[in-house]
Formats: C-alpha cells, sequence, structure tokens
C-alpha cells in the first residue's frame, strides 16, 4: 500500500516549473489477507529539486557569509565578495570572481577605505560598511547587482573603482558590457550606471584593463552630481548547456516530535565542487522549508542524515572531498515551522594523523526523549601502516554538536590488504538501545563477507562480532541495517550479493535477533523463483512492527532501473513476505540509490515510509524523487489444505467446492473457514468464521503449531499437527460460527502467541452425526495458516 504524490513526471524541457508539486492518495488497506500478491503503485513524482526561485544564505562557521542562487554563489568573508559562477556540472572546478575593490581613487587619488568587515543581510540585499563608501549586492536566483554607495566625496574628478577579478575565463568588451568566457559558460558584466540622488543617471565606462574591471565615472558629469552617489553594475550568467541540476544520493530521516521528515542529498555545482542540501517533507509528502547545509567551495559527498528525537533536530554528516586525506563534517538541523534552522558546520572525524583518511560516512540516531541521548557516526578509516589497514570506527555527537570522547571506538579491524572492512552502515534508529552496525568485509579469497557488531549508548563495542554471510563464494556487498523492531533486539539487514558465474545480483536479507541469525534469505527467491533479475543497491528500515526493503532492479526490455519496495514480517524466527516487488517508479530513466524511513512514533504505529532516490535524465541531470509506502499491519492468514480434490482425497470422494473442506451430510459444498482481521500479537483483531456446517453443529476451534500435507480424519482432511491447542468451542447458529465473539480471549492470546509471533495452523473440527461418509460422525474444515507478526 503507498501514498503516491501524483503530480506527472516533468521532461528536463519542463525544469521551470519542476518546483512545484501537486498531491493525490490512494490508499490501498488490507490488514490482514488471503494469499499473495503486490499493491501497485501509481507513478513516482519529482518530490524535491531545489527550489530555484529563491536564494539560499547560510553562515557555515567558516567566518563568511555565503549565499546561494540558481546560477551561482557568493561568498562575503574577510577577503570580500567572491562570485562563483555554475555552468554545468562537469565543470572541472570552480571559478572564482573577486568583486570587491582594492584601490578606488578620486582626480587620480586614491580615497582611503576600510578594509571588508563582516558582512550584514537584511532580506536578499548584502552590505559591507567599508568607512569611504558601502559596497553591497542585490541578490536575486540569477543575477547579483553590484553597488557602490558614496555618501561624499573627498574632492572632484574622475572616480575610479578597481577590482581584481583575476578570473580564469577569458575577458572580452562588447557593446553590453564585459563578459568572461569559458568553454562551457559565459559570466556577462553589465556596463555600470552612476546614479545621483536627483535620480541622474551618468554613463560609467566599464573596462578590463590588465585582467581587472574597471569602472571610471567621468569628472565633468560628477561636479555637478548630488550626493549620495550609487554605481550599479550587474552580474548574471549566460548558460550554454541548460542542463544544470545534477542533485545524487538522497537520504533520509524521520522526526517523531515534529513529524517531519528531513531529506539530504548531494548537488553537484561543478566537478569540484559538490554541495549538500536539505529538504523538509511534511507527512503528506508536501515540500516545507530547506537549505544548503554546504554551499561553500568546500565538496562534499555521500551525505547521510539521522534524527534525535530528544532534541527534536537531526544531524547530517557527510565525507569532505577534494582533501587529503579525506574526513568526515556534519551540521545539525533544527525543523522551525516551515523553515529549518543550522547549527555551525564542525569536524566528526578530522584529518588526525598524516594519513589517515575517513570516508563513507552513516549516521544512526535515538528515538527516546532521553536528553542524555547521541548520535553514533560510524565510517571507514585508513592508515598508513602496517600497509593496507582498514578499520571501521565510530564517534558519539552529543544533542549540542560535541563530538564525545577522545578517540574513535573500532568496531572491525583490517587484516591488511586482503581483509578490509569497507560501506559501513548503521541502523537509523537504536530503538533506545544499542546500535547495530554492519559493513562489508573482503576475505582472504577476496569473496565478500557480511559482518555486523553492536555499539552501546556509552561508546563501547559489544563483545561479539556477529558473522551474518561467510565460508562461501559469494561476493557480498554493500550492506544496509534497519532500525530494530519495538522493545525487542530484533532488525534486519540487507546488502547485495553477486555469485561469480551465478545469475547475477540479487538482494539478500539477513534476519537479526541479538548476536544470533534467525534466517539469511533471498529476497529475490522468496518473491519470484527463479527470477534472474539484476537487483542492486538495497535499503531498509523497520517501523518497529514491520520492514520494508527498497531496491533498484533492472528492467530487461529497457535496461533502465526500476526502484521497487517489499513489505516485509518476521514471524517467529521466519522472514514472511507482505507485499512483494511493489514498483515505485516505473518510467525510461534510471532510478538509483535508494533510502527509506519508517514514520515511527514515539507512542503507536503508523506502518507508513518515505523512499527517496535519485532519477538520472541524463548524464548530467540527475533528479531526486519520493514515494511515501503503507506497509501492511500484522501478519497474514492464508487457506490452505482444501477438500476439493486439489490435494490429499476425501475419504469416499466426498469432495467440497473449491477452497472448502470436504462435503458433509448437510452441505455438499463442505463447510468453509475464512478469517478476517490484523494478525498481530499486539494488537490482535482476528477472528475465524466458519459456514457450510450442519445447521446446529458443535463445532471447536484447534490450533495446530505446525500443520500437515492432509490425512484422513472423519468425513474430512486434517491439516493441523504439532501441539493442539482448543481455542474455543461454539455451536452453530443457521450453520455458521465465529471465534472470537463479545468479550471472548483473542485467538493469539488463547493460542499463547509470543510477541515476536510464529506461524500457526487453524482448523474446525464439528460434528456430523448421520450416516454419511464414514462411519466417524464428525468432519472438518479446510485449513488456514496465519503468520502472526508484530
Amino acid at each position: 500500500m503507498q501514498v503516491g504524490l501524483g503530480r506527472p513526471f516533468l521532461n528536463h524541457e519542463d525544469s521551470a516549473v519542476k518546483t512545484s508539486i501537486a498531491l493525490s492518495a490512494v490508499l490501498l488497506a488490507s490488514p490482514c489477507f488471503a494469499g499473495t500478491g503486490a499493491a501497485t503503485a501509481p507513478p513516482a513524482s519529482l518530490f524535491s529539486t531545489i527550489a530555484r526561485d529563491r536564494v539560499y544564505y547560510d553562515e557555515p562557521g567558516d567566518g563568511a557569509l555565503w549565499a546561494r542562487g540558481e546560477s551561482y554563489k557568493m561568498s562575503f568573508g574577510a577577503d570580500g565578495a567572491t562570485y562563483y559562477p555554475r555552468f554545468v556540472s562537469r565543470e572541472s572546478h570552480s571559478l572564482p570572481h573577486r568583486l570587491s575593490p582594492d584601490v578606488v581613487t578620486v582626480g587620480g587619488a586614491p580615497i582611503a577605505f576600510a578594509p571588508t568587515s563582516r558582512a550584514v543581510r537584511s532580506g536578499d540585499r548584502v552590505e559591507i560598511d567599508r568607512g569611504a563608501f558601502v559596497e553591497a549586492y542585490e541578490l536575486e536566483p540569477c543575477s547579483a547587482e553590484q553597488l557602490f554607495l558614496f555618501s561624499s566625496l573627498p574632492s572632484r574628478g574622475d572616480l575610479v573603482v578597481h577590482i581584481p577579478v583575476a578570473s580564469e575565463l577569458d575577458g572580452i568588451e562588447d557593446a553590453a558590457g564585459l563578459e568572461f568566457r569559458g568553454e562551457l559558460g559565459t559570466v556577462s558584466y553589465s556596463r555600470a550606471t552612476a546614479i545621483d540622488a536627483n535620480g541622474r543617471r551618468i554613463d560609467a565606462s566599464t573596462r578590463i584593463e590588465d585582467g581587472a574591471i574597471v569602472i571610471r565615472v567621468d569628472g565633468d558629469s560628477l561636479a555637478t552630481a548630488a550626493m549620495p552617489l550609487v554605481i550599479d553594475p550587474v552580474v548574471t550568467d549566460v548558460w550554454i548547456n541548460t542542463s544544470l541540476e545534477n542533485d545524487q544520493a538522497p537520504d533520509v530521516a524521520w522526526d517523531p516530535i515534529e513529524g517531519v521528515w528531513m531529506v539530504v542529498y548531494t548537488d553537484i555545482f561543478s566537478a569540484t565542487d559538490a554541495d549538500v542540501f536539505v529538504q523538509m517533507i511534511l507527512p503528506s509528502g508536501a515540500l516545507s522549508g530547506g537549505g544548503f547545509i554546504d554551499q561553500t567551495t568546500a565538496s562534499w559527498a555521500s551525505p547521510r542524515i539521522a534524527d534525535l528525537a530528544s532534541a527534536q533536530s537531526f544531524l547530517v554528516v557527510a565525507e569532505i572531498t577534494r582533501v587529503t586525506p579525506h574526513y568526515i563534517r556534519g551540521r545539525i538541523v533544527e525543523p522551525n515551522g516551515t523553515i529549518v534552522t543550522l547549527s555551525s558546520q564542525f569536524d566528526v572525524a578530522y584529518q588526525g594523523s598524516p594519513g589517515n583518511e575517513k570516508i563513507r560516512p552513516d549516521v544512526g540516531g535515538d528515538p527516546t526523549t532521553d536528553p542524555n541521548s547521541t548520535w553514533c557516526v560510524c565510517f571507514q578509516e585508513s592508515f598508513p601502516t602496517p600497509p593496507g589497514e582498514v578499520e571501521i570506527a565510530c564517534r558519539r555527537v552529543a544533542r549540542d554538536g560535541t563530538v564525545l570522547g577522545t578517540m574513535s571506538t573500532y568496531l572491525e579491524t583490517g587484516g591488511g590488504s586482503t581483509q578490509q572492512p569497507t560501506y559501513p552502515s548503521i541502523a537509523r534508529s537504536n530503538g533506545g538501545g544499542d546500535w547495530l552496525v554492519a559493513w562489508q568485509r573482503a576475505d582472504p579469497t577476496f569473496n565478500g563477507d557480511i559482518r555486523a557488531r553492536y555499539i552501546h549508548k556509552d561508546g563501547t563495542r559489544a563483545p561479539n562480532t556477529i558473522d551474518i554471510s561467510t565460508g562461501d563464494t559469494a561476493i557480498d556487498l554493500r550492506p544496509c541495517v534497519s532500525s530494530p523492531i519495538d522493545g525487542s533486539g530484533r532488525s534486519l539487514v540487507s546488502f547485495t550479493r553477486f555469485v561469480s558465474g551465478g545469475s547475477g545480483q540479487d538482494t539478500m536479507v539477513a534476519a537479526l535477533e541479538g548476536d544470533t541469525v534467525l534466517q539469511l534469505a533471498d529476497l529475490s527467491t522468496m518473491q519470484v523463483p527463479g527470477d534472474t533479475r539484476d537487483q542492486v543497491e538495497s535499503s531498509v528500515d523497520s517501523d518497529g512492527r514491520h520492514f520494508v526493503v527498497t531496491y533498484s532492479e533492472i528492467d530487461p526490455g529497457t535496461g533502465d532501473y526500476d526502484v521497487l519496495a517489499s513489505d516485509l514480517c518476521l514471524a517467529g524466527s521466519t522472514i514472511g513476505v507482505m507485499q512483494s516487488r511493489v514498483v515505485l517508479h516505473h518510467l525510461p530513466l534510471w532510478e538509483r540509490h535508494s533510502q527509506i524511513s519508517a514514520q515511527h512514533q514515539t507512542t503507536g504505529n503508523t506502518s507508513r515510509y518515505f523512499a527517496v532516490y535519485d532519477v538520472r535524465e541524463n548524464d548530467n541531470d540527475f533528479d531526486i524523487a519520493g514515494q511515501l509506502f503503507d506497509a501492511f499491519v500484522g501478519g497474514r492468514a492464508t487457506p490452505f489444505c482444501f477438500g476439493d480434490g486439489t490435494g490429499a482425497a476425501c475419504p469416499c470422494g466426498n469432495n467440497g467446492i473449491i477452497g472448502h473442506g470436504c462435503g458433509n451430510s448437510v452441505v455438499s459444498a463442505g463447510a468453509l473457514l475464512a478469517a478476517a482481521g490484523e494478525c498481530s500479537p499486539i494488537h490482535d483483531t482476528l477472528n475465524l468464521s466458519v459456514s457450510g456446517l450442519p445447521p446446529t453443529a458443535s463445532c471447536v476451534f484447534i490450533q495446530g503449531s505446525s500443520s500437515t500435507g492432509g490425512a484422513t480424519y472423519g468425513d474430512g482432511i486434517r491439516c493441523f499437527a504439532g501441539t493442539l491447542i482448543r481455542i474455543g468451542v461454539h455451536t452453530a447458529v443457521a450453520g455458521n460460527a465465529v471465534y472470537p465473539l463479545g468479550s471472548e480471549t483473542p485467538i493469539s492470546v488463547k493460542g499463547g502467541i509470543p510477541a515476536t509471533g510464529g506461524t500457526r495452523c487453524y482448523q474446525v473440527w464439528y460434528r456430523d452425526p448421520p450416516a454419511f461418509c464414514t462411519r466417524a460422525t464428525t468432519n472438518v474444515t479446510n485449513g488456514m495458516s496465519v503468520v502472526w507478526a508484530p
């Protein structure tokens, strides 16, 4: 089941309206159903490309004010104002333009002015007070208007403003002004105009001299100008390649107190500059506030996000690239109505000793209101000695951004270049207890294994490492860890398995309870036996009762990848498929890198999830899409063991009709056992109803701990086996009976179903005294297999 965001997917040519979104909801509800089948998703739509009709501002803690428009970014710091044009994301590196003047003269004599000071912003206007004048900028999404405001001049004569652009682009003068041209785009700088206090406009010469921009206002015109005087050029971009949007690698988390999702993703500014954007999403899927986690010229990669409910805040972590060695930085995001508030950026794991590279971060949160709760960040750390040494490290971060402890906790140490642990994943939420961390490890024969370990809330590690998949020839890659089922140490780990010489790549799932692996299963085989389609990049989370796994699966017909979701339960120690291969996004495009987060509440469960992923329109245009998804509640009930001739034979050829038990002396079609309600031991609304009985027959509802393939039993076929429990005894009314009725004890309680669930078999035995088939005076219904799940 899911709620789809109903706006049609837009082509790249529609980029001007990509930020708008309309909502329609489709709910397919079936809490406890017979048989299998998949819900069908409506087409997904773009839930987030950065809102391009505004300018974003930030003070990340580096001493500068940063502004980010659609076509540029700017910094205002100790070195003045710097403009960075955005052409396309494949630009090899950023191309800074210095816009603050270094020399101003009047009549050939320099004017003394103050160095750049702290920039002051009011709305979309940024001012730097230079004493002798004010340097100001009016910012719009696609242009920056530069202003120089002179309240007075020490003398009259030519006023000259010298701006040392020092641009790598080729400067050219034309009739409209100046252009700085490159292979992928052009920055234009309009000819300046001086405006006096009476509104009289004075043309100002604007030229390139020795690589600098020189603005000159004629002294004769200034002789009669009324002060103050404003010099007003405009900086804009002209794009050659309009495929500007390149948004990738999303992640998502939910805050139960504020009741919002927060989505974070990379926005590629150039080949050497990746920014990170955060977007708040309401429970309906509607966009709310957003902002840049980073919009400086530092390059952030692989952002990950998790929630700390006690602080009602999210922590975003990312790998800082384009430096040697790489390291991990973070920033706290606080939802505040319709806007987001950002802390200063801080180092989670700095470069440290020379050569220690820290990469591939992930972060886990805490859903409790404990004021001492923390985030836990895990990452991969490489050491120069011994050569090839790689370890999985963790650091905890307090709600105020303080990184706790003096050193990392190491969960796994490498055994040299042949046994490197890589790609760590931490549970999005620890359920209030320990975090589970899993990683990929190469064994001595270069096969990939998946291992895991718990890290305690105090930052210490659990004593045991868990071998999830070891000792085989498969190559297992890129694990993802779910949040735990409520009140238990039961989690799911998903990963990709590649079998050399086999059928390609499959999604694997492993159910864990503490250090015990309950089941390791091939999700492909569970859903479609013999399926050979490649599946990659799985993600998993839990709403506290079920698990939802998302993954990308190749379409053999088109070669594109579609994003699919599977709803899984854990019944006892067995993984059950509740919804199979639900297509979230099916278009002739590539949908990859999905991440999923449950809308987990502090009390109760909504069973709602949000899946996010990137969509490739072309090599330089990736967008971010999302889909709301509702899991089933509880387990499922499936009829089986029929007396209709499809299985074991009825004792004297007294077959009933399809799906019923064997025929009886009154109803030749046989009695029918059906189920309805929620098959959950923590919220049991299941009832069993039987029809087609003799009018006033005594009947017994029986639970078996296991089942058989069918054996003769009176005039019918017995399906129950193992430990038997009499659930209830009723007398039929007009050939019908139901359990439970009124205040009768729920089936899960009467049957002793544990909170962790399990699979049980149910059948109804009933009296049928007339001589009819055998000499027996009893018969039974069809069977009902019930998967009890939280």
